[in-house]
């Protein structure tokens, strides 16, 4: 377990953790600076889970007097005939050439509270981190598929999906937008909500039109109301305003 604490102390120093639920009642350990192993290991403090029924809890005192508590939040208590956890699907990884030089960047996603993180090829087998303030904000929620598209000559938009399985709040965006002109980055309006919690995305160009990419998001990953979706959700370019799609 890491704790992510406020600066200057981003690693919890001073932090009391307790582990409720596990195989004996309470679990205890202090998050310490200097110590231990080599008189100085990782901010991480590891404790036993016990079986596979336990009902695990959280609890954070930090120095400053306040309080975190994480309770257990399981998804098969909401649907037990789910075959693997829902909440825990990892974020999104994209290659997209950002900045029009050739080279595919790296894009990859982040949990809920992180930082996206983009990665500039240099052309030269390495990369080099590219930090913008753009795409600097804490994530909202965990962070799924991550498309682009190029829709004129000189700019891409990035799509960055958001799911809210854990927090239910349909008030955030579907996805994140920014537009990149090679090395200017804007936040854009994100698409909008409709309550489902997004999985994966792809973008295409709809039969019959010319640079009005649409964006499909397909439900094998994605909730509505806790339930898996049938039908999957595309939105267009224009304001991306919501539409029904056919299963595929």
């Amino acid at each position: 377990m890491r704790l992510k604490g406020k600066a200057p102390n981003t690693f919890g120093i001073g932090a009391r953790i307790e582990v409720l639920g596990g195989p004996v009642p309470i679990q205890m350990q202090e998050m310490l600076c200097g110590g231990r192993y080599l008189s100085g290991d990782q901010a991480l403090r590891v404790f036993a889970a016990g079986s596979l029924t336990n009902q695990l809890a959280i609890k954070v005192a930090w120095r400053n007097g306040t309080q975190s508590v994480v309770p257990n939040a399981d998804d098969f208590d909401r649907q037990p005939l789910l075959p693997r956890k829902l909440s825990q699907l990892g974020p999104g990884v994209a290659w997209c050439d950002l900045d029009g030089d050739g080279y595919e960047d790296l894009i990859v996603g982040s949990g809920k509270g992180g930082k996206l993180a983009v990665y500039h090829n240099t052309g030269v087998g390495s990369f080099e981190p590219w930090f913008d303030p753009a795409w600097g904000q804490p994530a909202n929620d965990d962070q799924t598929a991550i498309v682009g598209a190029s829709l004129r000559e000189g700019t891409v938009t990035l799509l960055v999906g958001s799911a809210n399985y854990e927090t239910a709040q349909s008030h955030n965006p579907a996805a994140r937008q920014f537009t990149v002109q090679g090395k200017r980055v804007q936040a854009e309006a994100g698409v909008a909500n409709d309550a489902s919690s997004t999985g994966p995305m792809a973008v295409a160009e709809p039969v019959g039109t010319r640079k009005q990419p649409l964006l499909a998001c397909f439900g094998s990953a994605e909730m509505r109301c806790r339930r898996i979706r049938r039908t999957p959700v595309s939105w267009r370019r224009q304001g991306w305003s919501a539409a029904r799609c056919s299963v595929i």
